[in-house]
């Protein structure tokens, strides 16, 4: 029998000789030790193949249907998990199934004529738009992904159309009028529950319908 291709895939395979237990947090704890000594010691090269995609926390939001990311992959899946075991499970499904996902471009946004700013070096400089994004699908789960053919842009993945914020102008290319409309009524269906929740003066603290739990589907 051959040995594992990389510390985490052994890591998969026999977890309780790694982390003490199969658990999805153990393992996160590992990774961010592992990733903090990279860094205290200017380890540029990764000698363990533990390599997390730099996406994966946007992949795992839309595929777990939470409308944003800032939980971290490791708490989004645990939280859509029975157990630690289950979560461990379903981190290695979600990270191969990151490695072959094949893309549906929905539509594009071509020649958008709105730019950024941001700082680089103390000093605040303008970012000129890309010359298209394109909006992507990868399975039927709610939301998509804006990719940006330039590297000043970050791709990322979206909920609903209205949080694409920073970008205006251009022609929009429909290549798929099922998944575009499919994308376009979630919007408005959001839009209505953020107005409803208005309406009903939530108190300031309530997330509510407009907030960033999960989604629904």
């Amino acid at each position: 029998m051959s040995e594992p291709e990389s510390l985490i895939e052994a890591m998969r395979l026999r977890p309780g000789m790694y982390l003490g237990s199969k658990s999805l947090t153990a393992f996160a704890d590992f990774l961010g030790g592992y990733q903090l000594a990279r860094g205290l010691h200017e380890m540029e090269d990764d000698r363990l193949g533990i390599r997390i995609p730099p996406d994966f926390h946007e992949w795992v939001a839309y595929r777990n249907h939470f409308r944003e990311s800032t939980s971290g992959w490791c708490k989004m899946i645990v939280a859509t998990s029975q157990s630690e075991e289950e979560a461990f499970d379903r981190f290695f499904e979600l990270l191969a199934e990151h490695a072959e996902r094949a893309r549906r471009v929905v539509a594009e946004i071509i020649g958008p004529t709105s730019a950024s700013r941001a700082e680089r070096d103390g000093e605040d400089y303008l970012i000129p738009p890309p010359k298209k994004v394109q909006l992507v699908k990868y399975t039927a789960d709610p939301g998509f992904f804006a990719l940006h053919d330039s590297e000043d842009w970050r791709d990322r993945f979206y909920p609903y159309l209205t949080w694409m914020r920073g970008l205006s102008g251009g022609e929009l290319v429909i290549h798929d009028a099922d998944a575009y409309n499919e994308i376009l009524r979630d919007t408005e269906q959001w839009e209505r529950e953020v107005a409803a929740s208005i309406s009903r003066n939530d108190s300031p603290g309530s997330t509510d319908a407009a907030g960033c739990g999960a989604l629904g589907g």
